[in-house]
């Protein structure tokens, strides 16, 4: 089974079968599209992986002039450049225990912090561990790349919070959502071109329990509509682990409604926020370069294991199928800078002990 998929201007396939294969279809359904002959990476998923030969082993990672190969997170893949495609392909081994084997599926997932399955923990693995940096060096090669960022847009204006994971921009993004009227674009990693179009994304959005606190409208989305073993999982959850240990992942359809949900729309604000040793709320206007030098350090983070991946790489034989880390920052750096030129970045530091809510309302006085 194959399927195509369009991310901003980056057209990928998606071929196998399997139920790992089609948790991630699933995902992507969002921005899936109609077959097309010109597409820049392909996802394979097989049984067996073709023979790796003449080699150079950093584990895991191996590597030739071609191609490497990698493991982690039962997932084994080989990338390597075809004529016009960059072709990954994969194996995924979901290793069940006993218990996975013989209990129902609502008793497996309760024993697990995000409710899922084991294979969709895969997938989610899948989408976070290798898709995201993969897409990321192709997005680079048409102009466009992430951003860590919570995106949204109404009446011609459309606003990204770029931040650090836990400052504060996902439930900043869902209360103005959900009590608004703003639409939802991207939440974890948007993508944005060089001329400024900002782009839906299609992963789920992860939902911790301290997303929730003081937010009751937020809460009735989420928790309203699922089952009894879901409720009650995430409330032992809550208890044993605490409000960063429980989360969910949700579609931006389950979670806002299909008519909150925009395809894109041109960057006309964006902040980056940060939490510092500050009495109150501070802004002032930045540089287009210096939020692209920030954004840029921050995608570097957030997409690994692409440092361990690229490390490996040129410590033996280099191959062209992955840049170097200096050589990815810089094309994130040069892609962003033109993302940001075309409007007036602002960077915001807020109290360390300043609320969602206070954010909210601080970011509400700037987009009105």
């Amino acid at each position: 089974m194959e399927k195509f998929y369009q991310l901003g201007k980056l057209i990928f396939k998606l071929t196998g079968d399997g139920i790992i294969h089609q948790h991630i279809a699933e995902e992507l359904s969002s921005i899936s599209i109609d077959k097309s002959e010109a597409y820049q990476l392909e996802f394979r998923f097989v049984k067996n992986l073709p023979e790796f030969k003449n080699y150079v082993l950093f584990p895991p990672v191996l590597t030739s002039p071609t191609k490497f190969q990698f493991q982690r997170n039962n997932f084994t893949y080989q990338v390597s450049k075809e004529e016009h495609q960059t072709l990954v392909v994969l194996k995924p081994a979901l290793k069940l225990k006993f218990t996975e084997k013989i209990l129902p599926d609502n008793l497996i997932k309760a024993k697990d912090w995000n409710y899922l399955l084991p294979s969709e923990a895969m997938a989610k693995n899948f989408m976070y561990n290798i898709f995201d940096y993969l897409t990321q060096i192709e997005n680079l090669k048409l102009s466009q790349s992430y951003i860590h960022a919570s995106s949204f847009e109404k009446n011609n204006k459309a606003v990204a919070i770029v931040a650090w994971g836990g400052i504060g921009k996902t439930t900043s993004m869902l209360k103005l959502v959900t009590e608004d009227g703003w639409k939802f674009l991207s939440d974890d990693l948007g993508v944005i071109d060089e001329e400024g179009m900002l782009y839906r994304s299609p992963k789920r959005l992860q939902i911790y329990a301290y997303n929730l606190v003081g937010q009751p409208k937020i809460s009735e989305r989420l928790l309203s509509n699922r089952t009894l073993t879901d409720r009650l999982s995430w409330y032992m959850m809550l208890k044993r682990r605490g409000i960063k240990g429980v989360r969910r992942r949700v579609s931006a359809e389950e979670i806002f409604g299909q008519q909150s949900v925009s395809a894109r729309a041109r960057l006309t604000d964006v902040f980056f926020i940060e939490r510092a040793t500050v009495p109150e709320f501070k802004s002032q206007s930045i540089l287009a370069e210096e939020l692209a030098r920030r954004a840029s350090s921050t995608i570097l983070s957030e997409i690994e294991p692409f440092n361990k991946i690229a490390c490996a790489v040129y410590s033996g034989e280099q191959s062209d199928v992955i840049p170097t880390q200096k050589e990815l920052f810089d094309r994130t750096f040069a892609v962003l800078s033109k993302s940001f030129s075309k409007v007036n970045p602002v960077l915001i530091k807020i109290p360390l002990n300043a609320s969602p809510d206070d954010l909210a309302n601080y970011l509400r006085k700037l987009i009105k």
